[in-house]
This record gives structure tokens, C-alpha cells and sequence, in this order.
């Protein structure tokens, strides 16, 4: 389930790495130690394809290991912006 507080914890921390592509692990890391309790993996996956389903984050593949790496988009900081 969707929930305004996660997602806006998740664009806040995509954010503050400064446009650097995040991998999925470590952004989990991030979220949960910036983020009031804990979310599970499952929960931050929900919100990342919803995130990006809405234009507000996108990902990279890694050439070498395929891991997914996460940025926010402009819209996901004009989205911040306005809260």
C-alpha cells in the first residue's frame, strides 16, 4: 500500500544524494536509518515502481552486476518542492 509519508521519505532521501544513482540496497540502508521506523524491502520496492510510474524517479542498469540504481527526476524534486 502506498503511503504519502514513505514516498515523500523516499524522494527526500533520493534527493539529498544529489542526483547520484542510488542502488536499491543501499537506498534502503539510507531510507531506514533517515525514516521513523522500519520499512521492508518489499514496502520500498512498491514505492519505487509507483515513484516511477508517476515520473518522479527513474533507475540505471549497471553494466557489470544489472543492479538497478535509482535518481530522482525533476519532477519528483518539484514534487518536494511544493511540501
Amino acid at each position: 500500500m502506498i503511503d504519502a509519508e514513505t514516498m515523500l521519505g523516499l524522494l527526500r532521501t533520493l534527493h539529498s544524494c544529489g542526483g547520484i544513482p542510488v542502488r536499491e540496497n543501499l537506498l534502503y540502508t539510507q531510507y531506514n536509518a533517515a525514516a521513523p521506523g522500519i520499512r521492508t524491502m518489499d514496502c520500498l520496492r512498491e514505492h519505487l515502481v509507483h515513484a516511477r510510474d508517476k515520473g518522479w524517479i527513474d533507475y540505471v542498469v549497471d553494466e557489470i552486476d544489472h543492479a538497478k540504481k535509482w535518481f530522482i527526476l525533476e519532477a519528483g524534486k518539484v514534487l518536494l518542492a511544493g511540501r
